[in-house]
């Protein structure tokens, strides 16, 4: 297996404009949408025209982005309540048939649900405290592709964003679960992306944000200034950009900011 190890910056789109409505008639699963980047996501996509399937844990948090996007008088979206820690195949497969029966078609997922908790030493990380960050960071993703596949193969041009994190490349001292289940995340990706045949006119891409002001954020910089950094939205512009950008064989398996760290 050859992987397609080279990194890119996130390409620029001419003339971005999302008045234009570049995702019109399209239909755009984003998973964490109630999270900091997956809710910029969400509405980054829905104001360009895009269906946007919402996902996340709290029904509460669903409905108040619903109306958010709604208020603002743009496309209806649906919503998909689901507990990615607890979700198992019996899920993923419903994941892909509730979609399927509402819209018959899938053009792009947008990969933003993210566990992450307290950084520590590995020798205090048990079992226990793994499991839920390789269900929801790697193994969920991942399994919610592999169902939603299908639809996506039917899609002229489909496009599949994992949200990544940068020490999943670049180890370092209690990062441990957090950072292998992303590490683990970009070496399923990039076999994914070798297993594809010219045929398949869809971009597979592992989008790494760099620093920015979130949830997951306060939590790993606890002491940090979150004005001192890039918004959510500024992250979620690349995310765009990504699902925008011509090539149908993926020419990166890493997109990076040009600010990352």
């Amino acid at each position: 297996m050859t992987f397609p190890a080279a990194e890119s910056l996130v390409p620029s789109v001419p003339a971005l404009d999302v008045t234009a409505k570049p995702l019109d008639q399209q239909v755009v699963l984003v998973t964490g949408a109630t999270g900091s980047l997956g809710r910029e996501s969400a509405l980054a996509c829905a104001r360009a025209g895009a269906t946007v399937i919402l996902h996340g844990r709290r029904q509460s948090l669903l409905d108040a982005l619903y109306d958010e996007i709604v208020t603002a008088g743009l496309p209806e979206p649906a919503q998909l309540r689901l507990d990615l820690s607890e979700a198992r195949e019996a899920q993923f497969k419903e994941v892909a048939e509730t979609i399927h029966a509402s819209f018959k078609r899938l053009d792009a997922i947008v990969h933003a649900a993210n566990h992450c908790k307290q950084l520590m030493p590995m020798t205090l990380q048990d079992t226990a405290m793994w499991e839920p960050y390789l269900r929801v960071n790697t193994i969920a993703p991942i399994g919610i592709t592999r169902a939603c596949w299908p639809m996506l193969k039917r899609t002229p041009r489909a496009r599949v964003i994992w949200v990544s994190e940068s020490h999943a490349t670049l180890p370092k001292a209690y990062w441990g679960a957090y950072s292998t289940s992303k590490a683990a995340l970009h070496h399923a990706v990039a076999t994914w992306q070798d297993e594809l045949t010219p045929q398949d006119k869809i971009l597979l891409g592992v989008y790494i944000p760099g620093p920015f002001a979130g949830n997951s954020r306060a939590v790993t910089h606890p002491g940090e200034l979150a004005s001192s950094l890039p918004s959510a939205a500024d992250a979620a512009s690349d995310v765009l950009r990504l699902l925008l950008i011509e090539e149908t064989a993926a020419q990166a398996l890493i997109y990076r900011r040009s600010h990352s760290a």
